[in-house]
């Protein structure tokens, strides 16, 4: 029996793979012994993919562009409240505002030579911040011309201290309306409207004297 010759062999071996030699490498390969290093540069082009084949799971973070962003959604319903906050801490006390007025006042008031006739109305404070304001009428009762001087006054220790004036020259029957303001801080008093004949004619009469006294929340 004839046996090949060792070149024989060779050269059938040589022709097989030569045929055959893709199918006989995969059959033949460890599994994933093939990766990166043994492709051909451009060995894998779009041409060898099938269309539908990769995965975004295939492509590394960032090589796949983002798609177009969608139109924005309907609003989606207001959601329930929350829970109240705990209450905050007090702020500080704000100064005092008009808290209330006082109001004297009477029909008519004659004004003699005594010093007690002069006083035509008191009002009793406590201590605080006011504002005054009074008016009247007077008339000029001593038979001549005369000087009134009416003022709201405020006794402090031996002294008084003058809060507002007004000065009016009437002759004998005239009359003449008068407008006094004024403001003060005190520890507790007693303030009056005061009205004296200053010069000539010592008799008048105050009609429908008032005095009005504000409590304020500072006075400068």
């Amino acid at each position: 029996m004839l046996r090949p010759s060792p070149a024989m062999v060779v050269a059938v071996i040589a022709l097989v793979g030569s045929l055959g030699g893709t199918s006989y490498a995969a059959a033949t390969l460890a599994k994933n012994s093939v990766g990166s290093a043994q492709l051909r540069t451009n060995a894998v082009t779009s041409a060898k993919v099938k269309n539908g084949t990769l995965l975004a799971k295939d492509f590394k973070a960032g090589q796949l562009p983002a798609g177009k962003t969608g139109p924005a959604g309907a609003t989606g319903p207001a959601g329930p409240a929350g829970a109240q906050g705990p209450a905050g801490p007090a702020g500080p006390q704000g100064p005092i505002g008009p808290s209330h007025a006082l109001t004297a006042t009477k029909e008519t008031h004659n004004v003699g030579i005594s010093g007690t006739s002069h006083t035509v109305l008191t009002e009793t404070l406590a201590a605080g911040d006011y504002t005054f304001m009074a008016s009247a009428g007077i008339e000029n009762t001593s038979g001549s011309d005369g000087e009134f001087t009416c003022a709201i006054l405020e006794p402090i220790g031996d002294f008084t201290a003058t809060l507002g004036e007004v000065v009016v020259s009437l002759a004998d029957n005239q009359k003449a309306a008068i407008s006094v303001v004024g403001a003060t801080h005190t520890d507790g008093t007693t303030v009056e409207l005061n009205c004296d004949s200053t010069a000539g004619g010592q008799f008048a009469t105050v009609t429908e004297p008032r005095l009005i006294t504000t409590q304020v929340g500072k006075v400068d």
